[in-house]
């Protein structure tokens, strides 16, 4: 019987430091994601809110499971600086890319950039699968960010989801993507 004890106690040991490293490596790959972006984004992209950017453990449930780049990517003279990465307090990144992992466990990463005319046709011309919602048409008692990434998720996780212009936040596209390289690199395709 001691044995057993002594044999189950290695493999929980294990299993937290596989999640330890898991969290590790997340936020080197976000970093990493992050650290391409300074400088290159078109200023047309950049929300109010700056550029969000986002990476969540693969059994994601709540905000506390996912990274992102605190307080986004602002302006500051013509350059974007982002601060480190954490997890948890994600706020509208998270609730986008969670809504998102429902209908695809694959897609961990998001980002949020303003919406412009050039973005959407260079999206369509790439052959990007993009859909749209009315957050007009948003049903009483239901966040417009679960509810518009729902709508558009129901067959599949689009490549991009954007909204028209809608309160103070104007129209945002949320890019989605199994990685945050992979997410960062159609932030900058969408930049040239």
């Amino acid at each position: 019987m001691d044995n057993a004890v002594s044999c189950m106690l290695p493999v929980y040991e294990g299993d937290l430091i596989i999640q330890t490293d898991e969290k590790t490596a997340i936020i080197q790959k976000l970093s990493y994601a992050a650290s391409i972006l300074p400088g290159k984004i078109s200023k047309n992209l950049v929300p109010p809110g700056g550029v969000q950017l986002a990476y969540a453990r693969k059994v994601a449930r709540d905000d506390t499971d996912i990274a992102h780049v605190p307080g986004g990517f602002c302006h500051d003279n013509g350059v974007l600086n982002p601060p480190e990465p954490g997890f948890g307090g994600g706020g509208i990144i998270a609730t986008v890319l969670l809504t998102a992992m429902k209908f695809d466990p694959r897609v961990r990463s998001a980002a949020i950039i303003a919406c412009t005319p050039m973005a959407l046709k260079m999206l369509e011309s790439r052959f990007f699968e993009i859909c749209s919602f009315d957050p007009m048409k948003e049903p009483p008692g239901i966040r417009t960010m679960d509810w518009g990434v729902a709508q558009c998720c129901r067959n599949s996780v689009p490549d991009a989801i954007y909204n028209q212009r809608s309160g103070e936040t104007g129209a945002i596209i949320r890019l989605f993507g199994e990685d945050p390289l992979e997410v960062a690199n159609n932030i900058l395709m969408l930049s040239v």
